[in-house]
Parts: structure tokens; C-alpha cells; sequence
């Protein structure tokens, strides 16, 4: 049976904590307000947090297992990684910081009394916030390119590093022998830079010449393979865009020109108000740097409501009344997008595809002669010097 604690009591455990610890006692809903942060962080759907046998308090119903891991994560609000992760800048906070939350929280979610559909939507939307999935692998990456590094330019002062790294493996795969911890060692440390001792200098040229293309090579198949990924994304939402139009009818296809033109009027308008463009750009600045921070909030609704006011006293002054209403923004509907595998497959053998040509290309002017190049050379400057006679 699991036991549940309201948000109320994990705020006054966090006030008696305080007082054994020594600190600083904030009042309970300043300390409220700090949890409500963090979950908003978190992309946590505080209506799944809120207790079905609370109605008239509304207040969360918080597995009483995680008490401890909140109260710690309470005592982290001020810390480095969580003032970047407050401001949703995961990318610039240590992993190790961003897993423990998401270890964390992912528990806490696990035993709340919901369904387990809503438990898995809460997660996945976790997961998404702080793409720590992909912070992950890109880690994985850039210590793969630091080998690579140390393998032609082997850092001496890492060697405390590799012999940590090397005991943590002997310590965990139950190694006893000393030989075979050399040979493990051995392998560990092994450098290009110390094999190629053994070569003369043509062989360390043409080693590192090869190397050197490789790399290149890898480098422009990235970019290429990139771009193909990023094109087919692109052409997924203009034909969309490009059936939602077709599938228009006369009259509201004639309705939407009308917004359309109308639009362009109003933001020239728009464009010589200063009061307007200055909201404009503090709203732009709360949104940029400080996207999870909830005092902000009744500025920013307070700049949306003034920004709707003069849009609408402009469209008065225009048109005699309010000619776009204000809509909330619907849901887009991402159906249309194919899975993340099939495009980057398709990209792939765009890829593939287009490497192929570009070698058949290469080897067909392979095959020219100096003599025929000689030739297309001249008949393209005879071209060009008949084009630039005076008519």
C-alpha cells in the first residue's frame, strides 16, 4: 500500500529540515512556489499531481518514498545546474545533475495514483523537456572525438583518468590476474603516436594524409546527410501547408486573403509603435532567459494583455473596429509527420544515392583526355569572348 503526503506537509518538512540544518527558513509559500518552479521545469502536469480526495484543497497527493528525494532537490534550487535548467538551458547542465532529477522524478511519477497511460505521457514529456536522450549520445560522441585526439596527441597529465577508469573495469569484471590486467592496461593506453615511433617518416606521412581525408570525408558526410534530414522535414510541413490550401474552399480561401492583406496593414502599423515593439522585446527577453521562473509570470501576461490592447486599438483606428479577433492558438496536428527512422533512412539513401553519382561522375571525367579538356576549354573561351563583343 502506498502512502501519499500533500504538498503542504512536504513544505513543512522542508521548514523542519531547515531548522536542523541551520538555514535559512523561507515562509511556506515561498518554499511552495520554489516546488511549483521545479515541476514546471520539469514539464510535470501538476493536475496529475493534484489528489482526487482533495477536491476542496487541490493540493498535490506526493508519493510519501519520495519525501527525501524532494527535499533534496528543494535544498538544489540555488545551485549552478539548476539555475540553467530553471531557465530551460539543459544542454549547459552536467548530466549527472539532469539524470539524478529524471531518476528522481521518474519514481515519484511511477507510484502516483493515476493510470499508466498518464504515467508514460508524464515521463515521455520529461524526457522531451530536458533531451536528455540526445545530450546523452552527443556526450557519447564528443568522448569518441577526445580518443581520437589522444590517440595522435596523447596527454600524459590524463594518465591518472585512464588509471581510474582502468580500476573501475578490473574492479567490476572480477580480474585477478596480473597479466592480464598489463595487457588490459596495455590496451587502454595505446596511442598512434607511440606506434608510429616504429615507422620511418613516409609512413607516419601517408598514415596521417589517409587519416586526415578520412576525417574530412566523415565530416562532409555529416553535413550532407544533416541537410537531407533537414530538407525532408521541411518539405513534409510545406506540402502540408500546400494540401491544407488546396483543400480550401472558394470562400474561405477568399476569407484568408482578406486576413492576409489585412495583416500586412496592421503590422506596418504595429511597426511604428514604440510602446508595442518595446513589449515586443521584453516579452522576447523573459521568453529567452528566464522561460521557468514563476514570478516573471504576471509580467508576461501583463505585456500579452497590453500587446492585444494596442493591436486592437490600432485595428479601431484602421478599420473602425476589430477586424482579426484574437483566437488561442489551436493544437498543430504533427500527424502528417513520417517517424524519426524512416527519414533519417531516406536521408540516408539520398545519401548513398547522390555519393554514387558523384563517383560515376568522377570516374567519367576520369576517362578525358588533357587533349579533349584542351579542347572544351578553348570552345568555352571562344563562347565567352563571342558574349562580350559589342553588338
Amino acid at each position: 500500500m502506498i502512502e501519499y503526503i500533500t504538498l503542504s506537509d512536504l513544505v513543512k518538512k522542508v521548514s523542519q529540515d531547515a531548522v536542523e540544518k541551520g538555514k535559512e527558513i523561507f515562509n511556506t509559500k515561498k518554499i511552495r512556489e520554489k516546488y511549483i518552479n521545479i515541476f514546471e521545469m520539469m514539464n510535470i502536469d501538476r493536475d496529475k499531481l493534484k489528489a482526487s480526495d482533495c477536491k476542496q484543497s487541490k493540493d498535490f497527493k506526493i508519493p510519501k518514498d519520495s519525501q527525501n528525494f524532494l527535499i533534496n532537490v528543494y535544498w538544489l534550487y540555488s545551485d549552478a545546474d539548476m539555475k540553467k535548467m530553471r531557465k530551460g538551458l539543459f544542454e549547459q547542465a552536467s548530466l549527472e545533475s539532469i539524470a539524478e532529477l529524471l531518476d528522481g522524478f521518474r519514481e515519484m511519477i511511477l507510484k502516483l495514483d493515476i493510470s499508466e497511460n498518464d504515467k508514460d505521457e508524464m515521463i515521455s514529456k520529461m524526457y522531451l523537456r530536458t533531451k536528455y536522450p540526445y545530450l546523452q549520445r552527443r556526450a557519447e560522441v564528443l568522448k569518441e572525438l577526445e580518443n581520437i585526439k589522444l590517440d595522435f596527441c596523447p596527454d600524459y597529465q590524463d594518465d591518472a583518468r585512464v588509471e581510474d577508469e582502468l580500476q573501475n573495469y578490473v574492479d567490476n569484471n572480477d580480474i585477478k590476474n596480473m597479466m592480464e590486467m598489463d595487457n588490459i592496461s596495455a590496451q587502454r593506453r595505446f596511442r598512434y603516436y607511440d606506434i608510429l615511433d616504429n615507422l620511418d617518416v613516409n609512413d607516419q606521412l601517408l598514415f596521417t594524409s589517409f587519416v586526415l581525408e578520412d576525417i574530412r570525408c566523415m565530416i562532409k558526410r555529416h553535413h550532407e546527410l544533416y541537410s537531407y534530414i533537414s530538407e525532408i522535414r521541411t518539405c513534409e510541413i510545406n506540402d502540408a501547408a500546400e494540401q491544407k490550401a488546396l483543400n480550401m474552399t472558394s470562400e474561405e480561401e477568399e476569407h484568408a486573403t482578406e486576413d492576409f492583406n489585412y495583416s500586412i496593414k496592421l503590422q506596418e502599423e504595429l511597426d511604428k509603435n514604440e510602446e508595442y515593439k518595446d513589449l515586443l522585446l521584453e516579452r522576447k527577453e523573459i521568453l529567452r532567459s528566464n522561460g521557468f521562473i514563476n514570478k516573471l509570470q504576471p509580467r508576461f501576461e501583463a505585456i500579452c494583455e497590453r500587446l492585444q490592447e494596442i493591436d486592437n486599438e490600432t485595428q479601431k483606428k484602421l478599420w473602425g473596429e476589430v477586424v482579426l479577433k484574437d483566437s488561442e492558438d489551436e493544437d498543430i496536428d504533427f500527424s502528417f509527420r513520417d517517424t524519426s527512422e524512416n527519414v533519417f533512412q531516406e536521408a540516408l539513401k539520398t545519401y548513398c544515392d547522390n555519393n554514387k553519382s558523384r563517383r560515376e561522375y568522377e570516374k567519367r571525367m576520369g576517362m578525358i583526355t588533357d587533349e579533349e579538356r584542351l579542347r572544351v576549354k578553348e570552345f568555352i573561351e571562344q563562347l565567352e569572348a563571342q558574349r562580350k563583343k559589342p553588338q
